[in-house]
């Protein structure tokens, strides 16, 4: 018997895909597939390649691409590559957490490719060190081995670690007599006891109550920001920040804006200083294109076998060239204003490095309509038939009589409903109204025509028609339509429009694709039904 993901892969033409892929016929281009559906394709994909990269437009989007992956793909490691922001002169750096999360992806790929990373196109723009040396900058301490310990010190200032009395945070060390305590931001935090320059033990410890947890025999710790630079190098970039500096105020000087500079100067001072202590943060990435230190873009860290996912291309590229104009505009308002000198743009990658990075690996493209994006060839297109659900808004009656629908048309339905608590309560609820529900796991076998509850949770349901599989999920079952709160201001009276007040040529607003011309109804037949269509052309051939 077949399970759950036996219908996907069977409603979403998995096998050609595949097959396709494993012959080097990329980039492909897959069409029709919205929200949770494109989660669910890239998910069976994952159970034959183990490995991916998904890039989509927004930090929002990355977040449902996890979820849904997560719940799809429960053995597989799944992980979320957050945005940093782009901070050219400021003294305080983006967050921990938001460090943190990324040097753990960083180290999963240089430790074991078997992941799969989801991020939205800002995450991975910025340009990174090239994976031998971020590797290069780790350090590795084994009981029994001897090491030097003032060179360990300064190797975890320079990794962007501080040092202090007691070690109470994440990227924190402190030295104590012969022990050494380090919090890695990617790790629990150890403590070694050295005997001279040996270590004689490696422990684990809480940060919080300070006991140690557990001994080891070996660790590895990586630095505690992304950019770490050598001593030599800290010396030719402050060295090279003064000279571009003197030529910065020196033109605001001639151009009369004494005030702008003096401003700039004093950032100046205040940043060479310190960099003169050695205290680095995340902002010196800022200026190293002033010296001679590699950046490569994130796609490096990946394994040929990697196949690369670009969600919505079009706005991929919208959202690049959205914030290199945005950088231009501040880089262009601080150089007026003394905030800051340095062009950040060999720093970051535009549209047409991600695609000559992406087409090294199996890369597929995901879009809504079928329209091809600027650079982007797809020697194979794929037009996916899936469907998107309407919600019930908590009306039990209209959920079960489409419940009953479904059934007896012979699909397979799966409601997904978070976890056991709602599994039983909907079970319970169904079999009241004379419905018949059991509760199942991904890997259970299922069967055309009965009703399953699985304890997890999807972003939105939808329907495979070729495959006869109907998933609904928490937002259709539940959600409600948002009632008004309060009085309303009274508003003109406005006109009703009906699509039999539109005519051929007449432009419409779609809520995801914007503007466009009304063509007419069609009368398609999709997965053998036939239905009425609403057509919409919009710029070129492209039409919905």
């Amino acid at each position: 018997m077949k399970t759950i993901h036996d219908y996907l892969r069977q409603g979403l033409d998995i096998k050609e895909i595949d097959q396709a892929l494993s012959q080097g016929e990329w980039p492909q281009m897959i069409c029709d597939l919205t929200g949770s559906q494109k989660a669910a394709f890239v998910a069976q994909l994952l159970q034959k390649s183990k490995t991916g990269l998904i890039l989509t437009y927004s930090e929002e989007q990355a977040q449902k691409w996890v979820n849904d992956l997560r719940t799809w793909c429960p053995e597989e490691t799944i992980l979320h590559l957050p945005t940093t922001e782009w901070l050219p002169f400021e003294v305080l750096g983006k967050s921990r957490e938001t460090t943190s999360d990324r040097i753990h992806v960083m180290n999963r790929l240089t430790q074991d490719h078997k992941c799969t990373v989801v991020a939205s196109v800002l995450a991975m723009e910025r340009r990174v060190f090239p994976l031998e040396r971020w590797t290069d900058y780790m350090l590795t301490f084994e009981v029994g081995k001897g090491y030097n310990l003032p060179e360990v010190l300064t190797s975890l200032v320079s990794g962007g670690y501080e040092r202090i009395e007691t070690v109470e945070g994440k990227g924190q060390f402190a030295l104590r007599g012969g022990i050494l305590d380090i919090a890695p931001l990617d790790g629990e935090a150890v403590r070694m006891e050295f005997f001279d320059d040996e270590i004689d033990s490696i422990r684990t410890f809480d940060l919080d109550t300070q006991k140690s947890i557990a001994a080891v025999n070996k660790v590895r710790i990586s630095p505690a920001m992304e950019y770490v630079i050598t001593r030599e190098e800290l010396g030719q970039l402050r060295f090279a920040i003064r000279a571009e500096a003197r030529k910065a105020t020196g033109r605001l000087t001639r151009a009369g804006k004494k005030e702008a500079a003096d401003r700039l100067q004093t950032k100046i001072n205040f940043l060479d200083e310190r960099l003169e202590q050695g205290i680095l943060d995340e902002n010196i990435y800022s200026f190293l294109s002033l010296v001679d230190i590699p950046l490569v873009p994130f796609f490096s860290y990946l394994a040929e076998d990697h196949f690369v996912i670009l969600d919505e291309p079009l706005r991929l590229k919208e959202q690049l060239e959205f914030q290199a104009n945005e950088r231009l505009l501040e880089f262009t308002h601080q150089l007026e204003h003394g905030e800051g000198f340095v062009h950040p743009e060999t720093q970051f990658i535009d549209y047409n490095d991600l695609l000559r990075h992406g087409e090294r690996h199996p890369l597929i493209s995901l879009s809504t309509l079928l329209r091809q994006a600027p650079g982007l060839s797809p020697k194979r297109i794929f037009n996916l038939i899936a469907h998107p659900l309407t919600g019930f808004m908590g009306k039990t009656s209209k959920l079960v009589e489409e419940i009953e629908h479904r059934k007896d048309a012979g699909n397979v339905v799966a409601l997904f409903v978070g976890d056991e608590e709602h599994v039983e309560r909907l079970i319970q609820g169904l079999k009241d109204r004379g419905v018949l529900a059991s509760r199942k796991e991904l890997k259970d076998p299922v069967e055309e025509g009965h009703v399953y509850v699985y304890p997890y949770s999807l972003d939105h349901g939808f329907e495979l028609p070729l495959a006869k599989l109907v998933i609904l999920t928490e937002t259709e079952i539940y959600k409600r339509e948002s009632k008004a709160v309060g009085k309303k201001p009274s508003l003109p009276a406005q006109k009703s429009i009906f699509i039999s007040d539109l005519k051929p040529g007449d432009y419409v607003v779609h809520g995801h694709h914007g503007i466009g011309q009304f063509t007419g109804i069609e009368r398609l037949a999709v997965g053998g039904i036939e239905k009425d269509y609403f057509g919409i052309r919009y710029g070129g051939e492209d039409r919905l």
